[in-house]
């Protein structure tokens, strides 16, 4: 349940002061290729997020969407290509407390004694001194977090006795408490119920109205369109990206979840 350490510039929740759209992308891939030994996860994927949206990227499992992923939150060097977030290398970026991260539930062990309230302080932790003492600041940063996505009364409760959608809920609320700007959530409704998933779905819109731009990873297309904006369809490489309804028509559909015999990697 790691979170950058670095020491950040500001306090603000997402969308706050600072967060103000600018020319340039607030994100920006160009040319990125990730490999696993012989294997190539991701290949030249090049694309810009502008702030103030939610995106959705769209793929099959093992499309490439958490290499993508862990690529741009600077936790995986590329083996070729170039990521700026807000301007800067993704790894500043994640010290400076501009990117938050939602990883995949498999990634998270759910069994560890930590409460919700605990999970979601570690979005603090860049702004705390090497003994992590939280300030007066930063519990009324994480009271707030939990109070907007509506898990107050579960402060206390061990991470793992939660809900699915209430742990996705959990780990958003960490990246609201951090201020983060970019935030990457990797497949967040999965195993996530209907009324969740509209919870999910609204705070995302709030926090893009507010400055913040969200990428989401799904692999399923049902709940697209309450989602996002506009997608972009992943398999291995950008295969085609555009509104939501232009990308669910199905020969567009078809470029990333077609018959895989064409993929040479």
């Amino acid at each position: 349940m790691s979170e950058g350490n670095g020491r950040g510039r500001g306090d603000g929740l997402a969308g706050g002061p600072g967060a103000e759209a600018s020319a340039e992308p607030a994100l920006s891939v160009r040319g990125l290729s990730v490999s696993y030994g012989e294997v190539r996860a991701v290949r030249d994927v090049t694309f810009d997020l502008p702030s103030h949206r939610v995106t959705a990227l769209l793929g099959m499992n093992g499309s490439g969407k958490s290499s993508l992923f862990n690529a741009v939150s600077g936790f995986l060097k590329p083996e070729a290509g170039d990521v700026r977030v807000f301007g800067m290398s993704a790894a500043r970026a994640r010290r400076e407390n501009l990117v938050g991260y939602m990883p995949q539930s498999e990634a998270v062990d759910w069994g560890f004694p930590i409460s919700v309230r605990e999970v979601v302080m570690m979005g603090r932790y860049g702004y705390m001194g090497p003994g992590r003492h939280p300030r007066r600041r930063d519990r009324e940063a994480v009271a707030a977090a939990l109070e907007r996505v509506g898990l107050t009364e579960f402060a206390h409760r061990q991470i793992g006795q939660l809900s699915g959608g209430q742990k996705k809920r959990a780990f958003l609320a960490r990246s609201i408490a951090q201020g983060a700007r970019l935030l990457l959530l990797d497949e967040p409704l999965a195993g996530v119920d209907r009324v969740s998933t509209r919870t999910i779905a609204d705070l995302l819109k709030g926090l893009a109205a507010e400055g913040a731009t969200v990428l989401i990873s799904v692999h399923e297309i049902g709940n697209l369109a309450e989602l996002a904006e506009e997608a972009i369809l992943l398999r291995h490489s950008v295969v085609y990206r555009g509104d939501v309804e232009d990308v669910l028509r199905p020969e567009h559909l078809a470029l990333a979840f077609g018959d895989d015999s064409r993929d040479g990697e």
